[in-house]
């Protein structure tokens, strides 16, 4: 074999690796999506909660839009007020897609100091849409991290039947443990 031969399979391979990465990440946010929101595929559009979990910021759940597949549009968002006004701090759109157990960041919006706001998708004139494939990188790791930390700092979206569904199993399957 050539050493030209074996440095282009390295690169494949490398590429491969890069495309799994890339591609675990939106299975990895649907899996932190289902553990703080256990019964997200049930809501539908206009349903909205709040997780309070003293002494972090409060999370803002809304459901934007749902398919009839059953895809999600979301937002999730920590906000505040400053002089009278709502601020993001941040503000996410997630598209959720249940039938591939995955999700992935379309907007940010960061409101305060800083204001900044990236979207994935950009629609053109011309109706093209264009992927800005380095914000959407950058979200989908900030989206990934995040949820990390909500789980961590022990916010839940879950509704209060659906909680008590769950405790009530939880409770009947211990029963029967010796």
């Amino acid at each position: 074999m050539s050493e030209d031969y074996t440095q282009r399979c390295k690169e494949e391979v490398k590429k491969m690796d890069n495309q799994k990465r890339e591609y675990m990440i939106y299975n990895n946010i649907y899996r932190k999506l289902e553990q703080l929101i256990p019964d997200l595929i049930n809501l539908e559009a206009g349903n909205s909660r709040k997780s309070v979990n003293e002494p972090y910021m409060d999370l803002h759940l809304d459901i934007l839009r749902k398919t009839g597949r059953g895809d999600l549009r979301i937002a999730l968002a920590h906000n505040y007020i400053q002089n009278g006004d709502v601020m993001a701090d941040p503000d996410m759109e997630i598209r959720v897609y249940p039938e591939m157990r995955q999700a992935e960041a379309l907007t940010f919006q960061q409101d305060g100091g800083a204001q900044l706001f990236e979207r994935v998708y950009e629609e053109k004139e011309n109706g093209l849409t264009v992927i800005n494939l380095k914000v959407k990188k950058r979200l989908n790791t900030f989206l990934n991290q995040w949820l990390k930390n909500l789980l961590d700092q022990g916010h839940s979206l879950q509704s209060e039947d659906s909680a008590a569904i769950a405790e009530n199993k939880q409770y009947k399957l211990g029963q029967f443990k010796r």
